[in-house]
């Protein structure tokens, strides 16, 4: 796994993920923000590093701590739901390298 496009990512979850008053329609909002990609482009087909990896914490934080299904957020990023799901493995494989524990 390329760690350097990664490089960061494990704050923005840890913010993101402990972030008090997030609600499910504001995690992309949010990702904006904190990467300065707008809305739209994440829910667009760029593949640019940045891009694709604003998407995955995305994903990941609505997994993890909205517990919303893979299909569902698919819908919510224009995605398959298998994509979703090699996201969501891609970040919990960094996470796991980093040494950082998955959130229970």
């Amino acid at each position: 796994m390329n760690s350097d496009k990664w490089a960061g990512s494990e704050r923005m979850i840890a913010e993101l993920m402990g972030t008090a008053g997030m609600t499910l329609e504001g995690v992309l909002p949010a990702v904006s923000r904190r990467t300065g990609i707008a809305v739209p482009d994440l829910r667009g087909r760029a593949q640019r590093s940045g891009h694709v990896v604003a998407r995955a914490v995305a994903i990941y934080v609505l997994r993890e701590r909205f517990e919303v299904s893979y299909p569902n957020i698919g819908r919510m990023l224009l995605r398959d739901h298998s994509t979703v799901m090699h996201s969501y493995r891609s970040v919990l494989s960094y996470l796991e390298e980093m040494g950082f524990c998955r959130p229970v």
